[in-house]
């Protein structure tokens, strides 16, 4: 049962922005978690909503409808049966596709219910059946669940245009089942707003069947026609579209000049907002090195590679539904916001336009770029010491205190990991009061008698703070708050 303070809003099953399209989800079954818990809860998200979180029994009733609402999960066929209660739930996947056109339908491993979804809830009917073990069994284990709050937390207070934030994370209360029979990780679930992404404008070409009047790629032909179509707040499609370019540069400018890189930049994790989302690859690095995520991938630097693939196909989809947007404008609309966001944190660490940290800035990155026209090998750049590093994000560092702690839980206590995120956090919070910039506040729906909203920059997801615009004008209305164009 849902407490009272919260909004009855909460409580509605239908999927954020399906109005858009009949099809931007698939709907599949989940099943209850019988052990699940709330390991951690992001306070101020909560009271930013309006929810005093002032007693033991305040958490408790949050918690527990976290776990009423968000505990579930798709069996797998390795699962042990007692994992799971009898009774379940519809929840939804959304569709999206890629530039390239993609194998996968959209989310493989995360579920949409109302007007938010949870992460790491199994393989969802969008992954494709060709798809190796490692992009399909749709888990998400605890120390990535812990990193992604933290990482979440640290965009959503430093960058410019902040994140979509975690605001839970759920300890399955179950790890991972081997074929051999042995155990592997403590599995998770992450709770978040739910928010669209460029991708969702998309084809998936590749995933599932066709020639029938309800096969996947009509479905999915649909969905993306609907998108584009749609009856959008202004600025209209092609204006949320370029002020998401540019919010998602300015995003990557912040980030390039504080070392702090948000991964490869996939259409699939950029929202039309700009916010950041999915934190598998962000991470603090000590200088301008091209760093990879991964093996062969994109690395620190070469995001204008990716977004010219996203834009190209963008400008094709445009044109085929009438809709005035050219490839080479997102291009530069992004190109404008890196400017821009490069210029404001070499300015939030003393360095004006035409100072010599500045000048010196911007030969590393000419070298950078240089060095990064394929995905060679990393070569160590000049670290510039006066623009100071965040080493408690750095990955591996990272990485090691998270599975310590995890190490030393006690089965029936999670205090200390919600002690390590709440602690991470707070280091996040002086690095913002030192360094950060925030956008111009996406303006907060108007307040009822109950809710009180306390947030500016906060409420870019302010729609879920009960009665007010609808998620959509909140999207369209966070594009708006983008800075104009700038060269």
């Amino acid at each position: 049962m849902i407490p009272p303070e919260l909004p009855e809003s909460w409580t509605e099953d239908r999927p954020a922005f399906s109005e858009l399209s009949a099809d931007l989800y698939q709907p599949f079954q989940v099943l209850k978690l019988r052990r699940a818990r709330v390991a951690w809860l992001n306070d101020g998200w909560f009271r930013s909503r309006g929810y005093r979180i002032g007693t033991l029994e305040d958490r408790r009733r949050l918690e527990a409808w976290i776990v009423d609402r968000f505990a579930f999960g798709v069996p797998g066929e390795d699962d042990p049966a007692d994992i799971f209660e009898d009774h379940g739930r519809t929840y939804w996947a959304d569709r999206y596709g890629a530039p390239s056109g993609s194998m996968h339908g959209g989310s493989g491993r995360v579920g949409t219910i109302g007007q938010f979804n949870v992460k790491g809830i199994g393989r969802t009917p969008l992954v494709s059946e060709s798809s190796d073990w490692y992009h399909s069994h749709g888990c998400m284990w605890l120390e990535e669940a812990v990193r992604e709050a933290i990482l979440a937390s640290t965009a959503e207070a430093v960058f410019p245009h902040g994140a979509v934030p975690v605001i839970a994370v759920i300890d399955a209360g179950c790890t991972y089942r081997w074929r051999d029979g042995n155990h592997g990780a403590r599995r998770a679930l992450v709770v978040r707003p739910a928010f669209l992404r460029v991708a969702s404008f998309m084809r998936s070409i590749f995933f599932g069947d066709s020639g029938t009047p309800d096969s996947a790629q009509v479905r999915d032909a649909r969905r993306v026609r609907d998108l584009w179509r749609a009856d959008w707040p202004q600025p209209g499609v092609a204006g949320i579209l370029a002020r998401s370019f540019e919010a998602t540069g300015r995003q990557y400018g912040w980030g390039r000049v504080s070392r702090l890189w948000p991964g490869p930049l996939f259409a699939s994790n950029m929202t039309l907002t700009g916010e950041l989302v999915d934190f598998g690859s962000f991470r603090a690095v000590a200088d301008w090195s091209r760093i990879q995520g991964e093996a062969r991938s994109h690395g620190f630097g070469t995001e204008e590679m990716l977004v010219a693939d996203a834009a190209r196909v963008l400008g094709r989809l445009a044109l085929a539904n009438d809709v005035a947007l050219h490839a080479s404008d997102l291009v530069e609309r992004f190109r404008a916001g890196l400017r821009m966001g490069e210029a404001e944190a070499l300015s939030a660490h003393g360095a004006e336009a035409g100072s010599p940290t500045a000048f010196r800035f911007a030969n590393i990155i000419r070298e950078q770029q240089r060095r990064t026209r394929g995905l060679g090998h990393r070569e160590v750049l000049d670290p510039m010491p006066e623009i100071p590093q965040a080493a408690h994000l750095q990955r591996e560092r990272l990485l090691a205190d998270t599975l310590e702690v995890i190490d030393r839980l006690d089965t029936d206590d999670l205090k200390p990991l919600a002690a390590f995120i709440d602690d991470r956090v707070a280091k996040t919070a002086i690095m913002a009061r030192d360094s950060s910039i925030r956008a111009d506040p996406i303006v907060a729906p108007p307040a009822s008698p109950t809710y009180e909203a306390e947030a500016t920059s906060s409420c870019r997801h302010g729609s879920i703070a009960g009665s007010g615009p609808s998620l959509l004008e909140h999207v369209s209305a966070a594009c708006v708050h983008v800075p104009a164009h700038r060269n």
